[in-house]
C-alpha cells in the first residue's frame, strides 16, 4: 500500500504512516482531518494522470500550485517548512514550498487506472438553485459540482435509487432538470424535488449514488469521456508505442489515431472478430487505459446531517457497495456512530459463525469487514497518536478492534459530570 508524511501543512505537524485498503482519520474539529484527505487525494490524482499520459513530463512548480495549493484551497497552509512525501504504486512525490520532486515508481507503466473521487462534506452544495449557472472557482468544490451534473443523468426514473433503507428513491428527470426525490409512506409515494428535502437527504442522496456510480455503474457501462481525458490516452499511447511495448509499426499505429481523431475509441467484445489486428491492438490497449480497474473514494464526514442510527446504517451500506478486494477508501469521521458501526463490520467478520447468525443483526453479510484491511488513525494536536501517546500508530488491537479512543474519553468526561451531578442531588 502506500506510504505518506507530511510535515507542518496546516494543523498537521507531523505524521508519517503506512495506509491501508481502508483508512478512518478521526478527530475532532480542524484537527486535520481534511488536510490529510485533501492530500492523498492528490497524490492519488497525480498518479492516474501521470499513468494515462506514461508521462511525468508536464509537472511543473505551477502546475502543483494549480492542481494542489489552489484546487484544494491550501494556500494559507503552506509555509516554508510544509512538505510532504508519497511513496505509491506509480509515483513518489516530495513536496515542498519551493519545489517538488516526481519520480516513477518500479510498477509505474503496469500500475492498473483508477476511478479516483473526492466526496467533500459539503456536498449538499449540488442542490443549491442554479448552482451550474454559476461562474464557480476552479477547486474541489466545483469539480464535484461538475462530477455530479454528470452523474445524476445515469439515474433516471427508470434506473432510480433507493437511499440506504430509509424509504426514499433518488431519480433525475431529464425533461425537468431537476433531481427528484420518491419518499414512500403509507403504502403510497409522494414525489417532492430536492430542493425541498431536509439536509439530511441532500448530504446522503449525492453521496450514495456517487457511490453506486463508483462501485457498480461505471464497471457494467461504457462511459463517455471528454476530449482532453482521450488526447491523454492517445499521448500515452504514443509513448508507449516509442518505447517499444507495442508491437505496431509507427506508421500504422499513427494512420489509426488520425483515422479516429474526432471521436474516442472504445473496445467491444465484438472487436476480436474485425479482420484488421491493428484495430483489435490499439482498441484493446486504449480499453486497458480507460476503463477502471478499481475506485479509490475518499469521503468527508459520511455522517454530515443525518440523525445517529442512520450514519450507522450509511457506513453498512457503504461497506457493502465497495468491492473489498478492488476499490480504496478513505474516511473522515469525528462521529462515535461511524466508529461504533465499523466496530460491527469487523468483530462480525471475526466471529465465526457469523454469516449463519446475521439475520439478527441490522446489516448484512456482505457488510462485514477484514480488520486487517483496515486502519483507524486518531488525529490529536497536530500528530496520529494512540490512547498512550504513541504516535503514528492506528488505535486498534490485536484483533483490529477500534478500543480506547477519543470518543469513549470524551463520553467518560460527560457522564462523570452526570454522575457527579446525580450525587449531589
Amino acid at each position: 500500500m502506500s506510504h505518506i508524511s507530511i510535515h507542518n501543512i496546516g494543523p498537521i505537524k507531523d505524521i508519517n504512516i503506512e495506509l491501508n485498503r481502508i483508512n478512518i482519520f478521526m478527530g475532532p474539529q480542524s484537527s486535520g482531518k481534511s488536510t490529510i484527505a485533501k492530500i492523498i487525494s492528490f497524490c492519488q490524482w497525480l498518479e492516474k494522470d501521470c499513468v494515462v499520459r506514461q508521462s511525468t513530463d508536464h509537472i511543473t512548480n505551477s502546475f502543483i500550485y494549480d492542481n494542489f495549493i489552489i484546487y484544494h484551497n491550501i494556500s494559507s497552509y503552506i509555509e516554508d517548512s510544509s512538505e510532504f512525501h508519497y511513496k505509491g504504486a506509480a509515483l513518489n512525490i516530495d513536496f515542498s514550498k519551493e519545489k517538488t520532486n516526481i519520480s516513477k515508481a518500479a510498477k509505474f507503466s503496469s500500475t492498473p487506472i483508477s476511478k479516483n473521487a473526492y466526496i467533500p462534506s459539503e456536498r449538499n452544495i449540488a442542490f443549491i438553485p442554479r448552482i451550474s449557472s454559476l461562474d464557480l472557482t476552479r477547486n474541489y468544490l466545483r469539480s464535484f459540482l461538475f462530477d455530479w451534473l454528470g452523474i445524476r443523468t445515469k439515474f433516471t426514473k427508470d434506473d432510480e435509487i433507493g437511499i440506504v433503507d430509509m424509504g426514499v428513491k433518488y431519480y433525475y428527470n431529464e425533461a425537468q432538470k431537476k433531481d427528484k426525490l420518491v419518499i414512500e409512506s403509507n403504502d403510497c409515494e409522494t414525489e417532492i424535488d430536492m430542493e425541498q428535502a431536509s439536509s439530511g437527504l441532500m448530504s446522503i442522496t449525492p453521496l450514495y449514488a456517487y457511490l453506486t456510480y463508483l462501485t457498480s455503474w461505471i464497471y457494467s457501462h461504457n462511459e463517455d469521456r471528454s476530449y482532453e481525458t482521450d488526447q491523454k490516452i492517445k499521448d500515452g499511447l504514443r509513448r508507449r508505442l516509442a518505447e517499444k511495448e507495442i508491437n505496431i509499426p509507427e506508421s500504422v499505429f499513427d494512420t489509426y489515431i488520425r483515422t479516429h481523431e474526432s471521436q474516442p475509441i472504445t473496445f467491444d467484445a465484438k472487436t476480436e472478430s474485425d479482420n484488421n489486428p491493428t484495430s483489435v491492438i490499439i482498441q484493446k490497449l486504449q480499453a486497458e487505459f480507460w476503463r477502471p480497474k478499481y475506485s479509490s473514494i475518499i469521503i468527508e464526514e459520511p455522517e454530515q446531517n443525518l440523525f445517529p442510527d442512520t450514519q450507522a446504517r450509511l457506513l453498512y451500506h457503504i461497506f457493502a457497495m465497495i468491492n473489498q478486494n478492488r476499490d480504496n477508501l478513505l474516511i473522515t469521521t469525528h462521529s462515535p456512530f461511524i466508529l461504533y458501526a465499523l466496530n460491527n463490520c469487523m468483530l462480525a467478520w471475526n466471529k465465526s459463525g457469523a454469516k449463519e447468525n446475521c439475520n439478527n443483526l441490522e446489516f448484512s453479510y456482505e457488510s462485514f469487514i477484514n480488520p486487517h484491511n483496515v486502519a483507524v488513525w486518531e488525529l490529536r494536536n497536530g500528530y496520529i497518536e494512540d490512547v498512550n501517546g504513541k504516535r503514528n500508530v492506528t488505535i486498534q488491537d490485536e484483533s483490529g478492534l477500534i478500543r480506547d479512543n477519543y470518543f469513549d474519553r470524551v463520553m467518560s468526561n460527560i457522564m462523570s459530570d452526570f454522575y457527579s451531578l446525580m450525587g449531589n442531588k
